[in-house]
């Protein structure tokens, strides 16, 4: 019998790099898409705050807790060496529910937002008061931005790292553009004069 060799992953990613993943996770796609949804359920914009206060704290205990694990369990593979400790037969399932459901569903939703505020920069004819989703130039972007990403997965971690640093900059770049407008709308009462 010949033993198989395993190579420890090469450790290429920055401290940086980290952040910005860590970050490119937290502020996702759903920073710009869900703060009017909420503000319509809610109707009040002080509790509309305080759902992302709650959401925010959430995020930090539960980053808390990742953090713990990580240390406590320092191997390889995340989440399914968590739920591994359990049992087996809990990570076996977790890693099938997640490729079917869990993260396919969140990349599918992930791609389509972005299509559609992309799109609506690159579709000059695109009827934004409609259903866009239904658009089948969106749905054609949307696969198109899986594909390029998983793409970009397989040419290597080097190349995803520069993606994800520029797409962290972009993202606080916008999040500041709407504080900023943000500031302009509530000081002189409005942005007409600057869209």
């Amino acid at each position: 019998d010949e033993t198989q060799k395993t190579s420890p992953l090469i450790r290429s990613l920055t401290a940086f790099d980290g952040v910005a993943v860590i970050v490119g996770m937290i502020i996702g796609t759903g920073i710009f898409a869900s703060p009017g949804v909420i503000l319509g359920q809610v109707q009040q914009v002080g509790v509309a705050l305080a759902v992302w206060v709650i959401g925010g704290l959430l995020a930090i205990i539960g980053g808390l807790c990742f953090a713990e694990l990580g240390t406590a369990l320092p191997s390889t593979g995340g989440e399914y060496v968590y739920v591994a400790e359990l049992h087996p037969i809990f990570s076996f399932s977790f890693m099938w529910t997640s490729f079917f459901c869990i993260k396919s569903g969140a990349v599918a939703i992930v791609s389509l937002i972005f299509a559609r505020y992309f799109g609506s920069i690159l579709i000059s004819d695109l009827d934004i008061n409609t259903n866009v989703d239904s658009d089948y130039r969106i749905k054609l972007l949307a696969i198109t931005a899986i594909i390029g990403c998983s793409s970009l997965n397989i040419i290597g971690v080097e190349w995803v790292a520069k993606v994800q640093r520029a797409f962290l900059v972009s993202k606080i770049a916008a999040i500041a553009f709407v504080m900023l407008m943000g500031l302009y709308s509530v000081t002189f009462g409005g942005t007409w004069p600057i869209a």
